[in-house]
């Protein structure tokens, strides 16, 4: 093997590690910018809920139930909920601004990341099939046949 053959190889093998590297660090990085620890600390505090009952629903007491199959979430399950209804003024006026339910999370900027390192992986491999070293050895020999004659 020689020298430019060695070369060609060390370059293509720099090329897929980088892209694969891109791409893994990418999916890391999503999935690191959607972790929510809200989650831990809901379940955190259920935990602590379990261990110290607290009465955080309206009606519902803390004493213990003397029935196996009676239990606190079957006399909230009895009791009907005191909400009260939505209604629409007729005088006020409405406002522009929308309110969604879904958060901005910035989900549009890594899916640009990914499909720019996609295009870029993709882009090198042909670069590198084409065998850049033996199209800019061809260019020159043009080149230089155009200048001797």
């Amino acid at each position: 093997m020689n020298n430019s053959e060695s070369a060609q190889k060390g370059f293509k093998t720099f090329i897929l590690t980088l892209s694969i590297s891109l791409l893994l660090f990418s999916a890391v990085y999503y999935a690191l910018s959607t972790y929510s620890p809200e989650n831990k600390s809901t379940q955190s505090q259920a935990a602590v809920a379990k261990e110290t009952p607290v009465a955080s629903v309206q009606g519902a007491s803390t004493a213990k139930v003397e029935s196996k199959d009676a239990s606190v979430f079957a006399e909230i399950s009895k009791k009907k909920p005191q909400v009260k209804s939505p209604a629409v003024l007729s005088g006020t006026t409405q406002s522009t601004q929308s309110t969604t339910a879904v958060p901005t999370t910035g989900a549009l900027g890594i899916t640009v990341g990914l499909a720019l390192s996609l295009s870029l992986f993709i882009g090198a491999m042909i670069f590198t099939s084409m065998n850049p070293r033996r199209i800019a050895l061809r260019g020159f020999e043009r080149e230089v046949l155009k200048k001797t004659k």
